[in-house]
């Protein structure tokens, strides 16, 4: 079956299913009538019988002179009967009938069919006491017409099969004709086209819904192969930078005589972009993880006020040698399931953030508080502000958005992507409200689950 076409197979099992319907349907049409034509007949027999045997009693034992035109009805065709008394033979045709044996029990009938040469009889044999009568009604042309049915039914039938498989074959190809057009252009898809679009009507059949549905996954898929082209095309080019100066600064070193110190100044700023360079790794390697739904959550009930309280003396660490103010506010406690690892990134991505931004002489202020089914933990700064129409671009990937005032912080532009993600992946979620020239502030929400 595997090596047949879809319609061809389509068009059997229709055939299939067709034809066993009809043929049951021709079949219980003709039982049913043969049923109705017997039950007739034994009717009419019974009948013929009632009749003779009501003569024959009325007549003491002796039929009367009608008796023959009592017996043969004319609208019935021609009889074959015989009449005993006592198992001796008052009257029979003069083709003989068979001898039937009478059913036990009583005053029973016994119903046979009989034939004598291509004639064919319905036979009823009765008893009332001493009485026994065998009818026989011809059936013979009802039996030739039911013969001849069953003949023409047996040729009719495999031909009503034939047609039916060339009728669904060809109804078939017809209604499979769009599914051949949609696959022969999907064929001619690549990557370099994926903006063409399968054509398709306006309906809302099974047909329009697969077009439509393709479609969608088409869009679905130049998205992602832009998305996977910007990426690359972004990563290359913060890792080009930092790779260009730690490549400048080793030739310079190799090719001009210098001192100790100036080998070290070498080195360490060889080393400050070696961790820029592992930095970048490392979170293009989670948002990868993370793309791919590989991101593994491992949860455990923690309290989310001492990991801001240890952010915060993260902070304090980073923002030490600079003229800068951390505060820490705390608004209630709350027990959540998370992964500390990922929500302690998170908010120091988000702490970090806010120091780079914030001049000598600001403030960041960390503020945690818990509601009855959320916590909020509140990240201000004091920075320039980002422009209302670049809010909701900091969180894209690679997006460095210089501020009113100018500046232009160096960067991957990775760390608010990955914040967002893990607060999404927490069911939480990140926002941001800025105004410039006063600052910002961004919100981390994490359900509270009891």
């Amino acid at each position: 079956m595997r090596f047949f076409s879809l319609r061809f197979r389509i068009a059997l099992v229709f055939t299939a299913a067709y034809g066993a319907l009809f043929v049951l349907l021709l079949l219980w049409m003709i039982d049913h009538t043969r049923t109705d034509f017997l039950a007739e007949e034994d009717e009419q027999l019974r009948r013929h019988c009632s009749k003779i045997f009501t003569d024959v009693i009325a007549s003491n034992g002796q039929p009367r002179h009608d008796f023959r035109r009592l017996a043969l009805d004319p609208a019935s065709g021609k009889h074959l009967l015989r009449l005993t008394l006592n198992d001796s033979v008052l009257i029979e045709s003069r083709i003989a009938l068979p001898r039937i044996q009478s059913m036990k029990g009583g005053d029973r009938d016994t119903i046979v069919d009989f034939a004598i040469g291509h004639d064919r009889f319905r036979v009823l044999h009765s008893v009332r006491g001493r009485l026994g009568l065998t009818l026989g009604a011809d059936v013979t042309v009802q039996k030739h017409i039911l013969d001849e049915t069953y003949v023409l039914l047996s040729i009719s039938i495999p031909c009503a099969i034939l047609l039916s498989f060339v009728l669904g074959y060809y109804l078939v190809r017809r209604l499979l004709r769009p599914i051949q057009t949609i696959a022969a252009k999907a064929e001619q898809l690549s990557s370099t086209n994926l903006n063409e679009r399968i054509p398709s009507e306006a309906t809302n059949d099974e047909l329009g819904v697969l077009v439509r549905t393709l479609n969608r996954m088409i869009e679905r898929l130049q998205e992602g192969f832009v998305r996977t082209e910007q990426f690359a095309a972004n990563a290359s080019h913060e890792l080009r930078t930092p790779l260009t100066i730690i490549q400048s600064e080793i030739e310079l070193a190799l090719t001009q005589q210098g001192d100790d110190e100036s080998y070290r100044r070498v080195l360490v700023s060889s080393l400050d972009e070696t961790r820029t360079l592992a930095r970048i790794v490392n979170n293009l390697f989670m948002l990868a993880k993370m793309d791919g739904k590989r991101m593994v959550l491992e949860r455990e009930e923690v309290s989310i006020s001492d990991l801001v309280s240890d952010v915060h003396e993260q902070a304090l660490i980073i923002a030490a040698g600079r003229d800068l103010k951390v505060e820490f506010e705390k608004h209630g406690a709350a027990l959540v399931m998370c992964d500390p690892v990922l929500i302690a990134r998170l908010l120091l991505n988000l702490v970090e953030n806010a120091l780079k931004y914030t001049p000598d002489g600001g403030l960041v202020r960390i503020i945690m508080e818990v509601g009855d089914s959320a916590l909020c933990v509140h990240i201000d700064d004091s920075g320039p502000g980002i422009p209302q129409f670049e809010q909701e671009r900091i969180f894209e990937r690679f997006v460095r958005v210089t501020s009113s005032g100018g500046q232009s912080i160096r960067g991957a532009g990775l760390g608010l992507p990955i914040a967002r993600m893990i607060a999404e992946i927490h069911g939480g979620s990140l926002t941001v409200t800025s105004r410039e020239g006063v600052g910002s502030r961004f919100t981390f929400s994490l359900p509270i689950h009891t």
